[in-house]
């Protein structure tokens, strides 16, 4: 919903930035260094020390929800005359904020695709993968919905007085976030050899006990 809300917020006269489309692929440009720059490294490195579960609930901490730092950048450009134009400040908060939302998204996309590897023999892999990508594609089908629709309607309502309608868009997105930041914490952590360590352990108990009998 970020990659519909986050392009409206920059072309927006009254709600956002005010910036034609060459200065948003600028900014989009800037996003797209950062990220590539980190992507990997922010990954690997988050999942060898705070293992697959650990990274997916930091990857929803610092991904959706700061979101609803981006309409600052507004405050940043408040001074800035000039039209279709950012100060640098802001051209870098929203470079750098955007690109975390993404690179972080990715940790948590990643992790899911891990976790849910994890739950299920090898053999129903396959199936899994397929019922993941089933529910991916409706959420990717209907998330670009609901962020155009929202934007949308907080901008050009009336009830919000500009440019306090992108700040609502952008907040209820991260609370959004926040909810999924709970639900990661709700997690149960599965390992696939928990029943034959438990087996293992009871049969050296077992062992233990013929020893001492």
């Amino acid at each position: 919903s970020i990659d519909e809300s986050f392009p409206l917020f920059c072309i927006s006269q009254d709600s956002g930035l005010g910036l034609s489309e060459q200065m948003i692929g600028n900014i989009l440009s800037g996003t797209g260094v950062f990220y590539v720059l980190i992507q990997y490294f922010l990954i690997t490195g988050l999942v060898k020390r705070f293992g697959v579960y650990g990274a997916l609930r930091l990857g929803t901490i610092f991904s959706i929800p700061f979101a609803m730092f981006i309409p600052f950048s507004l405050y940043l450009n408040r001074g800035e005359t000039e039209a279709d134009h950012v100060n640098l400040p802001t051209y870098v908060f929203v470079a750098v904020s955007y690109s975390m939302v993404r690179t972080f998204s990715s940790v948590v996309f990643s992790g899911i695709t891990i976790a849910v590897n994890k739950t299920v023999p090898s053999h129903m892999r396959a199936t899994m993968q397929g019922f993941s990508m089933l529910g991916g594609s409706l959420a990717k089908a209907t998330g670009p919905a609901f962020a155009g629709s929202l934007f949308a309607f907080s901008a050009s309502s009336g009830l919000f007085k500009a440019p306090w309608g992108s700040v609502f868009a952008f907040c209820l997105i991260g609370l959004m976030g926040c909810l999924h930041v709970i639900l990661s914490f709700q997690l149960e952590e599965f390992d696939p050899n928990a029943a034959e360590k438990e087996a293992k352990r009871s049969k050296e108990n077992k062992n233990s006990a013929s020893v001492a009998a």
